[in-house]
């Protein structure tokens, strides 16, 4: 192989010995991949990457083709493009997750990965809004945090994909995995390096006035040197150099401003008052509907409703905020930003983040004086930032496995944006068609010279468009009650035939409904090789401690081998609304303490649902929360969706459950009375993330709130508060299935591990979008249609017709078929359309009786993987690499020669078919 060495890379110009290359390289991953294909297929013994821990014996494509690597630069270069445009295609079907309590931001603000739904709008990158096309639930899977410049934080596991921008310039989408090995290397001066950024953006909201009654300068200026508490009149104090910003105040309607200068304190005195004797205390009104009444300059924020308004209003606070506690630099036009504040620094953080601008928040000691004040300060600074985003700093396991789910959007470039408004991403099949479109493509391309491999792959893509897409949503049953067992079917396939898997599949999805939203987790343990799914009764609750109370969890905390707080028989308290005054509470809390004491109640601990709580209640909660003698208060926010009064509808299923009141405006919580809390369950347990009630609740109230959803259900003209409505109802009615995996040694349970999160996630898939029959059946259906609609496209004859077919030859050639006994099964195909082959069997059938199905997801996406692939390798003129050193060939290189599978008559196969067919 001639090559060009410069003293960085290597480069092949050639295009003959490209092509031999590409085409060699795809041969050999197609091989080793499909060699696992169907029941016949072989498993793969796959090298642990880590010293001790036990090698990998598997069956599943994906993990096969994850660890293939090799020490040829072109070769690994060739393979990491084939796998990105794979892994990135099955992200859009449900690889590269991050946790279910990671935050997605919506135009309405923030919610859980775990909230997140079909259908649901959310942000996209430069003000853009997109919808979710598809949730994509991935079990239990070992979670990584990665640190981002300006104090970005993102949790998520390996695989998932960074779309990052080089120090180079270079735009690549890369999973969490690769990013890992190299992000940041020392420079010649023994420093740090980072590699890699992620790209800023400014995110568009959909503003709520009525939840601004105040206007965003006037509120920025207020939290900034405005008088809050309450005690008195609302007033503001400005230096002679901030006069300018009085002439930008606008007033709410029936407020008036009466400025005084103030000598021996050398600022202006504005005080905020109503223009009538009657309507003074207008401002304060509006201040406590935002929650702002009350608060110190230690427990100021920014309210939501204004963090998550236009930029236009973003923009305005912004600029009130930098006007009065903010410094301007006059050379560099940057800002920076002081606080005794830790909410309202973190608050303006993300008001900065949200408007594209990068930033630093650090907190500044000043516990020796500075004959001011001895408080702690944070300050948030502006920067001029790095060219291509905020940087990639850290990456770090958390050393937790937990549940995660990916979703596919709807924007062009896969973008959402995650924590800290960082912007994120969203087969064996799939990997053996993408290998015969690249062949295929490249094999006509030789016979018509004058033709572009570009001119084709768009040509490819009509014919999917219009032809293969198609016919694969016509040929796809849809799932419903009549048909459920199908759906075992579907799993035992995905399981690799493993029968008593797929049993235990369905029994799981059997306790928990049978929705997309099922709640089925995976545990491994050691044991006797078996299966097993049990029930854990309980209501579940998308939000934990972490949310709830933040940096005060800590005091709560009282079960400290599982870092939880746990709750005997405890009483509930349901409020409609923020609590920000403790004074709210004080009453019916120390009605509860004085019946404990008195031995008249059994009751301790009370959890207190709201939609949010100051620090001011934070705190003093949080003081009392160590002392044994007083009751056990604990704090609970409300989950969050995008429907109208959400918060309020999951207070009314939570009511449900514990047969708490819910107090709110017409009944105010400081006339709650015991008899009015909830009461009965066995106990709460409220983790990091979310919450669980346990125990057996009043079947009645139940019942009836189950109707009341059933009705909203039935009269839902929108699929998406449907499925929220359902998922809804499901949490009430049902439990959470577990399901255990026994194996005798590490290898065996992640082989099992690996097939279980397969069929959970097919059956998944298959409840959402349905299923085909199987045995590669629809993909030979469409072959033989476009043949009989197309016999004179050369295209479609010499590149996509055949590479349909690749799939199933590799099925029937794992089985050990000959070449007549092939050529008799596809005349039966052509024979009969309604028939499928039961490979292990050996026998024709009706797929509904076999039960020989596929997902229709599944099969649709690997045939758009496989147009991606083409489309990239097949139409590549040259190839520039970096050589590869030892260190990168212990990582990547897993000795995958040994484990490839050549099939000698591939090419012969392919060559009757052509003929025959």
């Amino acid at each position: 192989m001639a090559r060009v060495k410069t003293p960085s890379k290597m480069f092949i110009t050639n295009q003959d010995k490209l092509k031999r290359l590409i085409l060699s390289t795809v041969a050999e991953i197609s091989d080793l991949v499909g060699s696992s294909l169907g029941p016949s297929g072989k498993v793969v013994l796959l090298e642990s990457e880590v010293s001790g821990i036990p090698n990998k014996i598997t069956k599943d494509g994906v993990s096969i083709f994850r660890a293939i690597g090799y020490s040829d630069p072109f070769k690994h270069a060739i393979a990491e493009q084939m796998r990105e445009a794979a892994v990135k295609t099955v992200n859009e079907a449900g690889d590269g997750p991050v946790d279910l309590y990671t935050k997605i931001l919506t135009p309405t603000g923030f919610v859980t990965m775990g909230e997140v739904k079909v259908g649901m709008d959310i942000c996209g990158t430069n003000g853009t809004v997109q919808q979710v096309l598809g949730v994509y639930p991935k079990g239990l899977k070992e979670n990584y945090r990665v640190h981002f410049s300006g104090g970005g934080v993102v949790r998520c596991c390996k695989d998932h994909l960074w779309t990052v921008t080089t120090d180079q310039g270079e735009k690549k989408t890369l999973p969490l995995r690769i990013l890992m090995e190299d992000y940041v290397s020392k420079t010649e001066n023994n420093t740090d390096k980072h590699k890699y950024f992620v790209q800023t953006t400014v995110v568009e909201f959909k503003e709520d006035k009525d939840k601004m009654p105040i206007d965003p300068y006037l509120l920025g200026v207020l939290l900034g040197d405005g008088s809050l508490s309450g005690t008195g009149t609302i007033e503001i104090s400005l230096g002679k150099a901030k006069e300018h910003i009085i002439e930008k105040l606008i007033l709410p309607e029936g407020v008036d401003m009466r400025s005084t200068w103030v000598e021996d304190k050398n600022c202006f005195r504005i005080k905020l008052t109503g223009k009538s004797k009657g309507v003074r205390s207008i401002l304060k009104e509006l201040l406590d509907s935002i929650g702002l009444l009350g608060v110190n300059s230690h427990t100021k924020f920014i309210p939501k409703a204004y963090l998550f308004s236009s930029v236009e209003s973003r923009t305005k606070l912004l600029q009130g905020l930098i006007d009065t506690d903010g410094y301007l630099n006059k050379h560099s036009e940057l800002f920076e930003f002081s606080s005794v504040s830790k909410q309202l620094a973190d608050d303006l953080a993300d008001l900065c983040r949200s408007l594209g601008k990068q930033i630093s928040i650090r907190e500044k000691d000043r516990s020796n004086g500075n004959g001011y004040s001895k408080n702690n300060t944070f300050v948030v600074k502006e920067r001029r930032g790095f060219d291509h985003g905020n940087k990639i700093l850290k990456i770090e396991p958390i050393g937790e496995t937990v549940e995660m789910q990916c979703i596919k959007v709807s924007n062009p470039d896969n973008l959402y944006i995650t924590d800290n408004f960082v912007v994120t991403h969203n087969t064996t099949t799939s990997t053996i068609l993408s290998a015969a479109f690249v062949q295929n493509l490249f094999t006509y391309c030789d016979s018509n010279r004058k033709s572009s491999p570009q001119k084709v792959v768009r040509y490819l893509n009509k014919i999917a468009e219009e032809e293969m897409y198609p016919a694969i949503k016509k040929a796809s049953i849809k799932i419903n009650k009549k048909n459920l067992d199908l759906l075992e079917r579907v799993a035992t396939i995905s399981s690799n035939g493993d029968k008593e898997m797929a049993k235990k599949v369905m029994e799981a999805f059997s306790i928990t409904g049978f929705s997309t939203s099922s709640h089925v987790t995976i545990q491994e343990l050691s044991g006797p090789s078996k299966y097993e799914v049990d029930v854990v009764e309980g209501f579940s609750i998308h939000k934990g401690y972490e949310e709830s109370i933040g940096r005060f969890h800590t005091a709560f905390i009282n079960d400290q081998a599982n870092q939880r707080i746990s709750l005997e028989a405890p009483l509930f308290l349901l409020f409609d609304g923020a609590i920000s005054d403790p004074a709210s509470v004080t009453n019916i809390m120390m009605e509860i303490g004085e019946l404990y004491a008195s031995g008249q109640s059994e009751f301790k601990n009370v959890v207190v649902v709201a939609h949010g709580f100051s620090d001011n209640v934070l705190t003093w909660l949080a003081l009392n929360a160590p002392n044994p003698s007083t009751i056990n208060i604990v704090p609970l926010k409300t989950p969050i969706t995008q429907l109208i009064n959400s918060q309020l509808a999951f207070l009314q299923d939570l009511s449900a459950v514990t047969g708490a009141s819910i107090f709110g405006m017409a009944n105010p919580l400081f006339e709650a009375k015991i008899e009015n809390l909830g009461y009965g369950v066995e106990k709460i347990e409220i983790n990091r993330f979310k919450a669980t009630v346990i125990g057996e609740p009043n079947p009645e109230l139940i019942q009836e709130r189950a109707e009341q959803l059933r009705t909203q259900i039935k009269n839902s003209e929108s699929i998406f508060e449907k499925m929220v409505l359902e998922e809804r109802l499901g949490s009430l009615t049902n439990g959470i299935a577990q399901f255990k995996i026994y194996g005798s040694s590490n290898g065996e349970i992640k082989e099992k591990v690996d097939r279980a999160e397969d069929a959970i996630c097919a059956v998944r898939a298959a409840l959402n979008h349905g299923v085909l029959p199987g045995g590669c059946r629809v993909l030979v259906n469409i072959a033989l249609g476009l043949q009989s609609k197309f016999p004179n496209d050369d295209i479609v004859n010499t590149v996509i017709v055949p590479s349909l077919f690749s799939p199933f030859l590799k099925l029937v050639s794992n089985a050990g078929f000959n070449n007549q006994e092939i050529q008799d099964i596809l005349q039966r195909y052509v024979d009969d359309d309604k028939v499928v082959y039961d490979v292990e069997n050996q026998i024709f059938g009706d797929p509904k009786v076999m039960g020989i199905f596929d997902a229709t997801l599944a099969v649709n996406q690997a045939l758009t993987s496989a147009i991606s692939i083409a489309g990239v390798l097949g139409c590549l003129s040259s190839i520039v690499v970096t050589p590869r050193d030892a260190a990168m060939e212990l990582q990547d290189f897993r000795d995958s020669q040994e484990f490839q599978r050549t099939i000698d008559n591939a090419e012969a196969l392919a060559d009757t078919i052509n003929e025959r067919f």
